[in-house]
C-alpha cells in the first residue's frame, strides 16, 4: 500500500500543475489581502478584513477547485492512458490501487489547507497586523472562527471530492468528473435562494448533498438551521454519510468493472 501511495505522489510530482496551481491560489489570496486592504481604508465599505482573513482570503474556495481537478485527473487518467491495466496486473488489488489513490487526495488536500493557512497569517501579519487572533468575533475569537472554518470547508470539500471520484469510477473520463464537480460547486451558491424557498415547499430536500454544502457556513452560524432546516450536528453527519456513500458506489464501480 505505501508503494501505491508513493507511486501516486511520483506522478503528481511529475505533473507542472500539481506545483503551479497551488502558487496561483496564493496569487490569488495575495490579491485578495491588497483589495481587501484597500477597501478598508473606505470608511463606508462594509468589507472586513477579519472576515476575509477567517476565510483564508478566498482560498476555502479554490482549494475545492485544486480538489477537484486533482481528484479526477488522478483516477481519469490512469484510464486515459492505459496504465491502469500496468497496476492491476501486479500483486495489487482493485480495492489497495482506489484506497491508495483515496489516501493520497486526504494527504494533499491536507498539505492544500496547511500551506493556505499559514500563507493567510503570513498576509494578515503583513496587511492587517492589527487583527488579533484572541479577540472577539461574537461568541467565540478569531483564532475558533479561523480553525472553524477550515474544519467545514474541508469538510464540504470532502462532499464535492467523493462526488467527483465516484463519476471519475463511473465514466472514466476527466472532462466529465470535473465539470460535474465544477457545475454542483458552484450551484450551490448560485441557488441558494431558490434552494431555501424549495425547502420551505418541500421539507424533503433539506436532506439533499446541496443542502449539506451549507455546513461551513452553519458551523459558523449556528442560527442558520432556520434556513437549512437541520441541526449542525445533523448535517454533519449527513455529510460524513453522503461522503462514505460516494466512495462506496466508485468503489463497487472500480473492483466490479470488467472492461478497463
Amino acid at each position: 500500500m505505501l508503494t501505491l501511495i508513493r507511486q501516486e505522489f511520483y506522478k503528481l510530482g511529475k505533473r507542472k500543475t500539481t506545483f503551479i496551481l497551488p502558487v496561483v491560489v496564493m496569487v490569488f489570496m495575495l490579491i485578495a489581502a491588497i483589495m481587501t486592504k484597500q477597501l478598508v481604508k473606505e470608511s463606508n465599505t462594509p468589507i472586513n478584513g477579519t472576515a476575509i482573513f477567517t476565510q483564508l482570503f478566498s482560498a476555502t474556495t479554490w482549494i475545492v477547485y485544486l480538489m477537484i481537478f486533482a481528484g479526477s485527473t488522478l483516477i481519469t487518467q490512469e484510464f486515459e492512458y492505459g496504465t491502469i491495466k500496468n497496476l492491476l496486473y501486479r500483486q495489487y488489488s482493485r480495492g489497495q490501487v482506489l484506497f491508495s489513490k483515496w489516501i493520497t487526495l486526504l494527504i494533499l488536500n491536507v498539505f492544500y489547507f496547511m500551506i493556505s493557512t499559514i500563507f493567510a497569517i503570513i498576509l494578515k501579519v503583513i496587511f492587517f497586523p492589527n487583527i488579533k487572533l484572541n479577540s472577539m468575533i461574537e461568541n467565540h475569537s478569531v483564532e475558533n472562527e479561523l480553525w472553524l472554518t477550515i474544519v467545514g470547508a474541508f469538510i464540504t470539500t470532502w462532499l464535492v471530492l467523493s462526488l467527483v471520484v465516484m463519476m471519475s469510477t463511473l465514466f472514466k473520463n476527466s472532462a466529465v468528473s470535473v465539470t460535474f464537480g465544477v457545475v454542483f460547486y458552484i450551484a450551490t451558491s448560485a441557488m441558494g435562494m431558490f434552494e431555501t424557498m424549495a425547502i420551505e415547499r418541500w421539507d424533503w430536500i433539506k436532506w439533499s448533498p446541496l443542502n449539506m454544502m451549507n455546513l461551513k457556513t452553519q458551523i459558523m452560524m449556528p442560527e442558520l438551521h432556520h434556513v437549512t432546516h437541520l441541526q449542525t450536528n445533523t448535517m454533519l453527519w449527513m455529510t460524513l454519510v453522503y461522503v462514505v456513500a460516494f466512495f462506496a458506489i466508485g468503489y463497487f464501480a472500480f473492483t466490479r468493472r470488467k472492461n478497463y
